[in-house]
């Protein structure tokens, strides 16, 4: 979507594989849904640079082995080689879970160190699960800040984490297909309810 193709598209995506034995609703299906209702939504407006919908497989598996993240590690890889160039971008990835009840979001023990400023935010909501959090590399930091401000007008609360220093140790925060993009250069956002830091529903 997008009447001018000389310009650099962005892409959303979401991957669409579950765990085994698993029904993945909210990992990743969800996220699939979102990504089905936001091509309805932009084939109705006019817009300008190109959106490409991505669906990826074998976001699960994770392993070093297989090399890990196989759809988006071969579409970034493909990306690179062609020294594409992309304006950002978005992976969405677990955004179905909501608990608005004081404690039930964890944030992990490293991220404390690590993002101090992370653990304030969630502090100040009583540790409330009722956010997602927008965790960017170093250039898309202004993708991130306008997620936040487009989220904020609608009523939902984000919290933006930046991918920067120390942060880079934090494995949790490479776990999804945004990571690919990032290793090669490319500003990517993802967007996420923070998966097993969050509730019982994890998978």
């Amino acid at each position: 979507q997008g009447n001018d193709p000389s310009k650099a598209p962005w892409i959303v995506g979401a991957h669409y594989d579950t765990v085994q034995g698993t029904q993945g609703a909210d990992d990743n299906g969800i996220a699939v849904a979102g990504l089905l209702v936001l091509a309805r939504l932009f084939a109705e407006s006019n817009l300008t640079a190109p959106i490409w919908i991505v669906a990826w497989d074998f976001e699960e598996i994770q392993s070093t082995i297989a090399g890990g993240l196989l759809g988006s590690t071969v579409m970034a890889r493909e990306l690179k080689r062609q020294n594409a160039q992309i304006r950002g971008v978005l992976c969405l990835e677990m955004i179905g879970q909501c608990d608005s009840r004081e404690g039930s979001q964890i944030v992990p023990n490293l991220l404390k160190v690590l993002c101090p400023r992370l653990h304030e935010q969630v502090r100040k909501r009583n540790y409330r699960g009722d956010f997602v959090v927008t965790v960017a590399n170093n250039s898309a930091q202004e993708i991130a800040e306008e997620l936040q401000k487009a989220a904020e007008s609608f009523g939902l609360p984000v919290i933006d984490l930046a991918y920067r220093g120390l942060v880079r140790l934090a494995r949790d925060l490479r776990r999804s297909d945004h990571a690919p993009f990032w290793s090669r250069g490319f500003p990517a956002v993802m967007i996420t309810d923070t998966a097993n830091f969050r509730g019982g529903f994890y998978h």
